[in-house]
């Protein structure tokens, strides 16, 4: 049986060490998922000119406003293909207050109501951005409700991972 050395012992344990300290670098520095909540609208009017191309469905984009947990006030384009019945596939650049973006992708299903509005549950992934959010991760769930102006109103519940070293960035 091959026993270690003391000093083969103590080069592993400083390896390990400098693994364990290294990893959240090599990883981007995302802190563990955090609590993310916050609201969004959308203005009434016509919708902004979509630059998507979708292979199914029809190209549709909004812009709007915010405050999120993690974000302050952000604006925020989004970009979708609609396919009928109401089932959305899209992605958003959301812009915190202090210029930092965070990217996401998104399915969505909805039910039209009596009154003309459409009822939706969108589901997000964030998928990366700049500034701190260069490496975020994490899910959340809006609900919300689109008029038939164009306005809507949404809430957003889920979790957000990032660079959190720096929180006063934004």
């Amino acid at each position: 049986m091959r026993t270690l050395s003391l000093r083969s012992f103590a080069t592993v344990l400083a390896a390990v060490a400098l693994l364990c300290v290294a990893t959240p670098a090599l990883a981007g520095n995302v802190d563990k998922p955090l609590p993310f909540h916050g609201e969004f609208t959308t203005p009434a009017g016509p919708p902004p000119e979509p630059t998507i191309t979708c292979e199914t469905g029809i190209p549709s984009a909004g812009e709007g406003t915010g405050h999120a947990s993690h974000l302050g006030a952000f604006t925020f384009r989004a970009e979708w293909c609609m396919n009928l019945p109401v089932t959305e596939v899209g992605f958003t650049t959301v812009v915190a207050a202090n210029g930092d973006e965070l990217y996401n992708t998104w399915t969505s299903e909805a039910e039209f109501a009596p009154d003309g509005s459409m009822h939706f549950t969108n589901y997000f992934t964030f998928t990366g951005g700049t500034g701190r959010f260069e490496n975020a991760t994490g899910h959340v769930v809006a609900t919300g409700v689109a008029y038939p102006d164009g306005s809507s109103t949404a809430s957003w519940e889920g979790t957000l991972a990032y660079d959190a070293s720096d929180r006063r960035k934004g």
